[in-house]
């Protein structure tokens, strides 16, 4: 092991103490949860609800649970990821429009 793999050992467990966690404003990256509130999205933040979106479609898509699934019925869903993403971007762009129509 090399002299800096060697330090990162060491360090590693006193390192995860110190996390950087990029300051934020107010409800910034939370607009999918607390904004747009007809997507009914429960995640901490955007990165976190999208992913809630991605896996409730893959669901829907699959129509089964996960574990009874074969690997070709998500290479399928897969395959057509860019149909799944654009269907979730028209949704969140009609709940975007929802939102600041209730606005004005």
């Amino acid at each position: 092991m090399g002299r800096s793999a060697q330090a990162h050992e060491r360090t590693g467990k006193a390192a995860r103490q110190y996390t950087f966690e990029p300051r934020r404003a107010d409800n910034d990256g939370t607009e999918l949860t607390y904004k747009y509130k007809s997507l009914k999205l429960t995640g901490r933040n955007n990165y976190v609800s999208a992913l809630m979106m991605v896996n409730a479609e893959m669901q829907k898509r699959l129509g089964k649970d996960r574990s009874q699934a074969s690997i070709e019925e998500f290479r399928s869903v897969l395959d057509n990821l860019d149909d799944l993403l654009q269907t979730l971007v028209r949704r969140v762009r009609k709940a975007k429009s929802d939102y600041d129509k209730n606005q004005a």
